[in-house]
């Protein structure tokens, strides 16, 4: 069985194929890239790895408790998370978003799925969803605070956002740019209009709800990224200084 590692592997050297770089957002060379065929076999991966079964059944399973009628997953992939909540909530209403879904993925069977779409679904005024989704996508783009500000634009007043990141760098294609939010993701979303809920039984991810934008929000974020990657940076300097000085005490403490 392919490891975690292996399967990460194999993406670095898919990566390295299409001739991406993480420093650089190429959108054509990035496009060839998410449509590149290791994602068929990630998600072949997904179906049986024990962590990620792990992670989508307990977000299935908070998704029910927080009464979800209507969701969309927004990069959803192969619609993995909406086919694990209709194995125990049938009824909710699951749309997938994934802009890089082939036509063989849209003739598997997700009976559990009401439809998959390849554009934003820009839903009105009379059809929000109740809940979006986003699992392991803002690491992947250039503009995580776009994004976020379109899937609160999907949502009603009052809905929920349940998302999870990875904003390290244990894979070429998360993107160096998004880095920084691991240490201001929750400020980000309250200028941007999300309140954080307390929300039992979810290793990997959060719940956010809807709520009115901060009175200067624009202001407010620029402010918050500004800082964020001040933040970053100093702290990565802190980290090589510490190698640093720590190298050079060892080699003086070997000198006769």
């Amino acid at each position: 069985m392919t490891s975690l590692a292996e399967m990460w592997a194999k993406m670095d050297a898919a990566w390295d194929e299409c001739g991406c770089n993480n420093l650089e957002y190429e959108s054509v060379k990035y496009a060839s890239f998410y449509k590149h065929s290791i994602w068929k076999e990630y998600a072949r991966f997904s179906e049986t790895d024990p962590t990620t079964l792990r992670d989508r059944d307990q977000m299935a399973r908070a998704l029910v408790d927080l009464g979800v009628r209507c969701l969309c997953d927004y990069g959803g992939g192969s619609g993995l998370l909406g086919r694990r909540l209709g194995l125990i909530a049938p009824d909710i209403r699951v749309t997938t978003f994934e802009p890089y879904l082939d036509s063989d993925e849209r003739k598997t069977d997700h009976s559990s799925i009401d439809g998959f779409v390849s554009h934003s679904p820009h839903a009105t005024e009379l059809d929000l969803f109740d809940t979006v989704t986003c699992i392991d996508v803002l690491e992947h783009v250039p503009d995580p605070v776009s994004v976020m500000l379109e899937i609160r634009s999907l949502l009603r007043s009052d809905g929920y956002f349940l998302v999870a990141n990875c904003f390290y760098p244990v894979i070429k294609c998360h993107l160096p740019c998004t880095f920084h939010f691991r240490y201001s993701f929750d400020l980000v979303c309250w200028a941007v209009g999300f309140s954080k809920v307390k929300i039992s039984g979810i290793s990997h991810g959060s719940v956010y709800r809807k709520v009115q934008k901060p009175r200067g929000w624009r202001a407010l974020l620029q402010t918050i990224i500004a800082l964020s990657k001040a933040f970053y940076f100093f702290t990565r300097l802190f980290k090589y200084l510490k190698v640093v000085v720590g190298s050079s005490c060892r080699w003086q403490h070997r000198l006769p």
